[in-house]
């Protein structure tokens, strides 16, 4: 998923591989991607947004230069330095070989097939499948998953909502439902994303889980965490 502020020209945009929220650590990040308006140049805020990915120790960002139909190649040349120059200040190590894609975000949403239109959209998720790395995941551990909220739908029993943090979970998998000091016996009945049913998730996927006891689901709504 991506996230990040509402100011998109000089803001920076965090890719997360979860829930679309915004992370908190390190493992929750695979990259970003700073977004300079043609126009502008970089601001303030995208310093800002650079120094809390250092800090964070995300180093693998994407620069992408938007509203590039609005001014020439001198321009957009002069932004790329920009870029760069911002992040050798900052020290990142991707600083003279990320990749910097020009386009234009409106012109895409219009359907514009042109160069700094979809054409420029493809390039930036070709780049962010080749340069960002695929994030590290604990498949093997214990099961985590906090519970982001709980619902008790007819015929299918409890159903719980959240990404899983660690390990791997199957069908028929016996779990514990756990918060304010109480552990509720369950078994996994059924696994879904997006809307389709799965035998197992991983470490990292967004998933809805259905479990066949009536007092998980009163405990459930007040839970906060699932493991086993």
């Amino acid at each position: 998923m991506i996230c990040g502020t509402s100011q998109m020209d000089g803001a920076i945009v965090v890719v997360a591989a979860d829930d679309g929220c915004m992370p908190q650590t390190r493992d929750q990040m695979d990259g970003a991607i700073v977004v300079v308006a043609a126009d502008d140049g970089c601001m303030p805020q995208t310093r800002e947004h650079l120094l809390i990915c250092k800090q964070l120790k995300v180093d693998k960002i994407i620069g992408f230069v938007n509203k590039a139909d609005l001014g020439d190649q001198d321009v957009l040349d002069l932004i790329q330095l920009e870029i760069r120059d911002l992040l050798d200040n900052f020290k990142f190590e991707c600083a003279q070989n990320a990749p910097i894609i020009y386009g234009s975000a409106l012109k895409a949403m219009e359907g514009d097939t042109s160069e700094y239109g979809l054409q420029s959209i493809r390039k930036l998720l070709s780049a962010m499948d080749s340069f960002f790395e695929p994030p590290r995941r604990d498949t093997e551990g214990p099961v985590m998953m906090p519970l982001e909220g709980a619902m008790n739908i007819k015929g299918r029993g409890t159903v719980v909502i959240g990404t899983l943090f660690r390990g791997t979970l199957k069908r028929s998998d016996h779990v514990e439902i756990l918060g304010f000091d109480q552990k509720i016996p369950t078994t996994v009945t059924e696994i879904q994303m997006f809307g389709k049913s799965i035998p197992e998730c991983k470490a990292g996927d967004h998933v809805g889980l259905s479990r066949c006891s009536e007092r998980a689901f009163q405990n459930a709504k007040l839970a906060t965490m699932l493991g086993c």
